[in-house]
Order: structure tokens, then C-alpha cells, then sequence
């Protein structure tokens, strides 16, 4: 048997191939919030990946994408068996494995959340799966490792966990994990994301980086915020690193800045030694390990709307970083 990691997060992911050697041989179950070039690179070294459809809008037809689909992987990975499951415990297609004790591993700074916004939050996002009114509504199941079924919650060690779930951390030195890696080993992971070392080369004349996220408000207020965080600085010393399952178009609004929108973790950059002198974002965690002393952070955080808030929960700087 080999291992599995189910997520719909390319952060998740990554810090995956750092935790787990055998990597290559696991099997995914992956959103297409994650690029299909990712997916495609993983087939070709051999894994087995089954990717996860974006479901619609419409919300009667999300209902019945929602149910078919989770069907359709209850009925191939039926024969399945794993030694260990990583992952993301929220995502419907990890459903299936909640008895069987999920590892989960961090995306973003979610498990410094309440258990209260998570019980708020499933509501939302599991009310067209009938499999939850029929089953684990009634389980009592709180993603994110407040379920006593998870003993073991991977997170980077500048991240904090809720003091309820502290106890189930393992905490993950990104740079320390990469040089442990031989060079066959960093390779592989490069080449999983597409990434060639000269792109650092390239991207080092840039020394101000806008780190952009999905955000619950429409493009036009993200990018008058955006553009409102960056507005003292030369536009040409810019770099812009999307989020992965944006679809905003940054060239249109930032006509002289560098824009990056292959589907590469911003943290690999730092271990590629990328040395920005300063970093924008609202409230990305993909900037921790940038945070050095040398380094100018604005971090604007969560509370800058309510709809922002409501979506991700109370992020500070201060919140996101170890006392």
C-alpha cells in the first residue's frame, strides 16, 4: 500500500513533497483550483491522480455536481487502501477517510481559527451534499483537527495553532526540510511545479512583490486595493505573484510589473533565495518565510472588509506568527 494526499490546495501540496519522500509513488485526489499542468506533471512521473471538477454556480446545478461527483470517487476508489491519508479534512472527497484519522497538513493560518468558525462555516460549504445531511451531520465532524479522529496536524513552525488543537501539531522548518532533500530529491519537486532555478535570475531585479489571493469581492475593489498598497513605489520594480486560482487579469491593471501566474508556491522562491526588499499582501501566509530582518512587510489582514473576514476568519500579522 502507499499513501494519498487529498487536497485542493497547490501550498498543501508542496509542503507535502517536503514531509514525505515517497511522494512520487502516493496517489492524489486534487481540485482543479490547482492548475491541470500540476496534475499532468505528477501523471507523468507515474502517479495515479484523480482531479476533482470545478463544480458551477447555479446553485440547482451544483447540487446535483456536488452529490455525482462524490459518488463517482465513492465507486472507483472503492478498492482502495492506504497506509496514511494527508491532507485537507474540509474537502468533500476526503470525506470518505474521517474515520480512518486524517494527517493534516497546514494551508494557510485556518487552524488558528475557533472551532466555532468552522461550525459556522461547514454549513456553507456542505449544504448540497446529501452525504453530510445523512451521515455526518449527525457525526458532530469540525474540520481543520478539532475532530478527535486527527492526531496529527503538519504546520509550519511560524504558524500558530488554536490552543485547542496545539497538542496535534508538528511543526515543519521549510528551509531545513529542502536541505535535507539531495539533489535528485529538489529536482523532482522543481520540475513538479515547472520551475527552472535561472526564473530566480530573472525575478531578483524585482524588489517589491505584491502577493495577491482569492478574495470575496468583486476584481475591481481588489485591485483598487491592491493598487492602493503599492501606490508610493515605481511600478517597473514590481513583481506580482497570483494566486494560483485567480483569474484576474494583472497585465491589464499593472502594465509595467512583472506578473507571475505559473502555478508555483511563493515559498519556493525564498528557498531558491529570492530576497525581495518588500512584500505587499492582504493576508497571505505564503509570505512567512520572507519575514526576516531585512525584509518590509504591509500585511493589511482580514479585517479590511467584512466580507473578507467572514469569508477566512480574524487574520493578523501578529496573529499568524508564533509569540
Amino acid at each position: 500500500m502507499n499513501n494519498l494526499l487529498i487536497t485542493p490546495s497547490l501550498y498543501t501540496l508542496f509542503l507535502y513533497t517536503l514531509i514525505d519522500n515517497t511522494w512520487p509513488q502516493s496517489d492524489y485526489v486534487l481540485s482543479t483550483r490547482i492548475p491541470c499542468l500540476v496534475h499532468n506533471n505528477l501523471k507523468e512521473i507515474g502517479a495515479e491522480v484523480y482531479t476533482v471538477p470545478q463544480m458551477p454556480d447555479n446553485l440547482i446545478l451544483k447540487l446535483f455536481r456536488e452529490n455525482k461527483e462524490y459518488i463517482k470517487y465513492l465507486i472507483k476508489s472503492r478498492k482502495k487502501r492506504y497506509d496514511k491519508i494527508y491532507g485537507n479534512d474540509e474537502f468533500h472527497h476526503s470525506f470518505k477517510y474521517r474515520e480512518k484519522g486524517i494527517e493534516l497538513i497546514e494551508d494557510g493560518p485556518f487552524n488558528s481559527e475557533s472551532k466555532q468558525f468552522f461550525q459556522r462555516r461547514i454549513w456553507r460549504q456542505d449544504i448540497f451534499l446529501l452525504n453530510f445531511w445523512f451521515y455526518w451531520l449527525w457525526r458532530g465532524y469540525i474540520p481543520y483537527g478539532y475532530d478527535k479522529k486527527v492526531k496529527r496536524i503538519w504546520h509550519t513552525h511560524k504558524i500558530k495553532l488554536n490552543a485547542e488543537i496545539a497538542s496535534k501539531g508538528i511543526s515543519l522548518d521549510i528551509r531545513s526540510a529542502w536541505e535535507k532533500k539531495n539533489k535528485i530529491q529538489k529536482e523532482q519537486i522543481l520540475s513538479l511545479f515547472s520551475l527552472e532555478a535561472s526564473f530566480i535570475e530573472e525575478i531578483n531585479q524585482y524588489k517589491n512583490v505584491l502577493v495577491t489571493q482569492i478574495l470575496p469581492i468583486p476584481d475591481d475593489e481588489k485591485i483598487d486595493i491592491y493598487k492602493r498598497m503599492t501606490n508610493e513605489i515605481d511600478e517597473r520594480t514590481l513583481l506580482i505573484k497570483t494566486h494560483y486560482a485567480e483569474n484576474t487579469d494583472y497585465q491589464k491593471h499593472f502594465p509595467k510589473a512583472k506578473i507571475v501566474n505559473a502555478p508555483i508556491p511563493f515559498q519556493l522562491f525564498e528557498l531558491l533565495n529570492y530576497r525581495p526588499s518588500h512584500i505587499y499582501t492582504v493576508s497571505s501566509s505564503a509570505i512567512l518565510p520572507f519575514i526576516k530582518n531585512n525584509t518590509q512587510i504591509t500585511f493589511l489582514g482580514t479585517e479590511i472588509d467584512d466580507r473578507i473576514k467572514n469569508a477566512y476568519g480574524i487574520i493578523r500579522y501578529e496573529d499568524i506568527l508564533k509569540k
